[in-house]
Protein backbone atom coordinates (compact mmCIF):
# COMPACT_ATOMS: atom_id res chain seq x y z
CA UNK A 1 0.00 0.00 0.00
CA UNK A 2 1.17 3.29 -0.81
CA UNK A 3 0.14 6.86 -0.19
CA UNK A 4 -2.95 7.89 -2.59
CA UNK A 5 -3.38 4.38 -3.20
CA UNK A 6 -7.52 3.55 -3.05
CA UNK A 7 -8.13 0.80 -0.51
CA UNK A 8 -11.22 -0.87 0.76
CA UNK A 9 -12.35 -0.58 4.78
CA UNK A 10 -14.71 -1.58 6.81
CA UNK A 11 -15.78 0.69 10.54
CA UNK A 12 -15.33 -2.54 12.96
CA UNK A 13 -16.21 -0.51 16.20
CA UNK A 14 -16.31 2.94 17.43
CA UNK A 15 -15.41 4.64 20.53
CA UNK A 16 -13.79 7.51 22.61
CA UNK A 17 -10.97 7.27 19.94
CA UNK A 18 -13.03 6.97 17.23
CA UNK A 19 -13.29 4.41 14.53
CA UNK A 20 -11.74 1.01 14.50
CA UNK A 21 -11.22 0.78 10.68
CA UNK A 22 -10.46 -2.78 9.08
CA UNK A 23 -8.26 -2.95 5.89
CA UNK A 24 -8.39 -4.84 2.77
CA UNK A 25 -6.55 -5.42 -0.15
CA UNK A 26 -8.37 -7.65 -1.93
CA UNK A 27 -10.99 -10.30 -2.13
CA UNK A 28 -11.63 -11.00 1.75
CA UNK A 29 -8.21 -9.83 2.97
CA UNK A 30 -7.65 -9.09 6.54
CA UNK A 31 -11.01 -10.39 7.55
CA UNK A 32 -13.24 -7.82 6.24
CA UNK A 33 -15.68 -9.74 4.62
CA UNK A 34 -16.31 -11.60 7.38
CA UNK A 35 -16.18 -8.67 9.99
CA UNK A 36 -18.58 -6.54 7.27
CA UNK A 37 -21.07 -9.39 6.83
CA UNK A 38 -21.39 -9.37 10.46
CA UNK A 39 -22.02 -6.23 10.90
CA UNK A 40 -24.88 -6.43 8.40
CA UNK A 41 -26.41 -9.28 10.06
CA UNK A 42 -26.01 -7.67 13.66
CA UNK A 43 -27.41 -4.40 12.20
CA UNK A 44 -29.79 -6.01 10.03
CA UNK A 45 -28.77 -2.96 7.23
CA UNK A 46 -28.63 -3.97 3.73
CA UNK A 47 -24.82 -5.25 2.10
CA UNK A 48 -24.32 -5.00 -1.44
CA UNK A 49 -23.20 -8.49 -3.24
CA UNK A 50 -22.95 -9.43 -6.91
CA UNK A 51 -25.07 -12.82 -7.82
CA UNK A 52 -22.64 -14.67 -9.32
CA UNK A 53 -24.54 -18.17 -10.61
CA UNK A 54 -27.46 -19.55 -10.57
CA UNK A 55 -27.39 -22.62 -8.42
CA UNK A 56 -30.04 -25.39 -6.76
CA UNK A 57 -32.78 -23.73 -4.93
CA UNK A 58 -31.55 -20.36 -5.75
CA UNK A 59 -28.44 -17.80 -6.65
CA UNK A 60 -24.85 -17.92 -5.45
CA UNK A 61 -23.54 -14.52 -4.67
CA UNK A 62 -20.63 -12.70 -3.53
CA UNK A 63 -20.79 -10.21 -0.59
CA UNK A 64 -17.53 -8.89 0.62
CA UNK A 65 -15.66 -11.22 -1.08
CA UNK A 66 -17.07 -14.34 0.78
CA UNK A 67 -19.89 -16.70 -1.17
CA UNK A 68 -23.56 -16.66 0.14
CA UNK A 69 -26.33 -18.41 -0.66
CA UNK A 70 -29.94 -16.68 -1.99
CA UNK A 71 -32.55 -19.42 -1.45
CA UNK A 72 -35.13 -18.98 -4.45
CA UNK A 73 -37.68 -17.92 -2.15
CA UNK A 74 -35.45 -15.05 -0.94
CA UNK A 75 -34.91 -13.41 -4.63
CA UNK A 76 -37.83 -11.19 -4.78
CA UNK A 77 -40.87 -10.42 -3.39
CA UNK A 78 -43.10 -12.21 -5.99
CA UNK A 79 -42.30 -15.79 -7.88
CA UNK A 80 -39.49 -15.83 -10.13
CA UNK A 81 -39.60 -18.49 -12.71
CA UNK A 82 -36.35 -18.28 -14.01
CA UNK A 83 -33.86 -16.69 -11.77
CA UNK A 84 -31.31 -16.14 -14.90
CA UNK A 85 -31.60 -12.33 -15.34
CA UNK A 86 -29.83 -11.60 -12.27
CA UNK A 87 -27.03 -13.14 -13.02
CA UNK A 88 -24.00 -10.53 -12.72
CA UNK A 89 -25.83 -8.12 -10.97
CA UNK A 90 -25.18 -5.60 -8.29
CA UNK A 91 -28.02 -5.79 -5.42
CA UNK A 92 -28.58 -5.20 -2.01
CA UNK A 93 -29.72 -7.92 0.88
CA UNK A 94 -30.27 -8.56 4.05
CA UNK A 95 -27.64 -10.63 5.83
CA UNK A 96 -30.14 -13.46 7.52
CA UNK A 97 -27.44 -16.47 8.62
CA UNK A 98 -24.04 -16.43 9.73
CA UNK A 99 -22.63 -20.16 10.53
CA UNK A 100 -19.14 -21.94 10.92
CA UNK A 101 -17.48 -18.61 11.57
CA UNK A 102 -18.54 -16.92 8.59
CA UNK A 103 -18.00 -19.85 5.47
CA UNK A 104 -21.81 -20.53 5.18
CA UNK A 105 -23.87 -17.04 4.84
CA UNK A 106 -27.25 -17.28 3.76
CA UNK A 107 -28.91 -13.96 2.15
CA UNK A 108 -32.46 -11.99 1.10
CA UNK A 109 -32.80 -9.96 -1.32
CA UNK A 110 -36.41 -10.04 -0.44
CA UNK A 111 -35.84 -8.45 2.92
CA UNK A 112 -34.79 -5.19 1.69
CA UNK A 113 -36.85 -4.80 -1.46
CA UNK A 114 -40.53 -5.39 1.22
CA UNK A 115 -38.84 -3.02 3.30
CA UNK A 116 -38.74 -0.47 0.08
CA UNK A 117 -42.11 -1.52 -0.89
CA UNK A 118 -42.95 -0.50 3.35
CA UNK A 119 -41.56 2.62 2.55
CA UNK A 120 -43.18 3.21 -0.90
CA UNK A 121 -46.54 2.92 0.69
CA UNK A 122 -46.11 4.77 4.08
CA UNK A 123 -45.20 7.77 1.69
CA UNK A 124 -47.95 6.89 -0.60
CA UNK A 125 -50.56 6.99 2.41
CA UNK A 126 -49.26 10.63 3.75
CA UNK A 127 -50.06 11.84 0.36
CA UNK A 128 -53.50 9.89 -0.59
CA UNK A 129 -56.91 11.66 -0.74
CA UNK A 130 -60.02 10.94 -1.92
CA UNK A 131 -60.25 11.34 -5.59
CA UNK A 132 -56.72 10.94 -6.39
CA UNK A 133 -55.97 9.72 -9.98
CA UNK A 134 -53.06 7.02 -9.23
CA UNK A 135 -51.15 4.71 -11.87
CA UNK A 136 -51.11 1.30 -10.80
CA UNK A 137 -50.64 -2.03 -12.00
CA UNK A 138 -52.61 -5.41 -12.03
CA UNK A 139 -51.16 -7.82 -9.52
CA UNK A 140 -53.80 -9.94 -8.70
CA UNK A 141 -57.13 -10.91 -10.16
CA UNK A 142 -60.15 -13.05 -8.11
CA UNK A 143 -63.91 -13.09 -8.76
CA UNK A 144 -64.83 -10.13 -7.04
CA UNK A 145 -62.46 -7.72 -8.19
CA UNK A 146 -58.56 -6.99 -9.37
CA UNK A 147 -56.13 -5.95 -6.81
CA UNK A 148 -54.27 -3.09 -7.99
CA UNK A 149 -50.18 -2.43 -7.19
CA UNK A 150 -49.87 1.16 -6.72
CA UNK A 151 -46.14 1.69 -5.38
CA UNK A 152 -45.95 -0.58 -2.00
CA UNK A 153 -50.15 -0.20 -1.25
CA UNK A 154 -52.19 -2.23 -3.44
CA UNK A 155 -55.86 -1.61 -3.40
CA UNK A 156 -58.61 -3.21 -4.55
CA UNK A 157 -61.41 -2.55 -7.50
CA UNK A 158 -64.68 -4.18 -7.34
CA UNK A 159 -65.83 -6.24 -9.97
CA UNK A 160 -68.91 -3.64 -9.71
CA UNK A 161 -66.70 -0.49 -10.61
CA UNK A 162 -64.92 -1.82 -13.77
CA UNK A 163 -66.99 -0.52 -16.59
CA UNK A 164 -70.33 1.51 -16.61
CA UNK A 165 -72.21 -1.39 -17.40
CA UNK A 166 -72.44 -4.66 -15.73
CA UNK A 167 -68.94 -6.82 -15.81
CA UNK A 168 -69.62 -10.28 -15.27
CA UNK A 169 -65.68 -11.99 -15.07
CA UNK A 170 -62.97 -9.46 -14.33
CA UNK A 171 -60.83 -11.46 -17.12
CA UNK A 172 -63.23 -9.80 -19.72
CA UNK A 173 -62.03 -5.74 -18.35
CA UNK A 174 -58.35 -6.21 -17.29
CA UNK A 175 -55.15 -8.46 -17.65
CA UNK A 176 -52.49 -9.42 -15.38
CA UNK A 177 -49.28 -7.15 -14.96
CA UNK A 178 -51.90 -4.40 -17.24
CA UNK A 179 -51.29 -0.92 -15.97
CA UNK A 180 -54.35 0.73 -15.13
CA UNK A 181 -55.50 4.35 -14.03
CA UNK A 182 -57.68 4.38 -10.76
CA UNK A 183 -59.63 6.97 -8.76
CA UNK A 184 -59.22 6.62 -4.98
CA UNK A 185 -62.51 6.33 -3.06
Amino acid sequence: VAIGDTIRATVAQIDNDGPYLVKSLGRGGSGVGKAAIQIAYESKAPIEGTVTAVTKGGLAVEVAGIRAFCPASQADVAYLPSLDHLVDQKLLFQVHEVRDGGRSVVVSRKAVLADERRQQGQALRETLAVGAELTGTVSTIQPYGAFIDLGGLEGLCHVSQLGHGRVDRVEDVLTLGETVKVLTQ
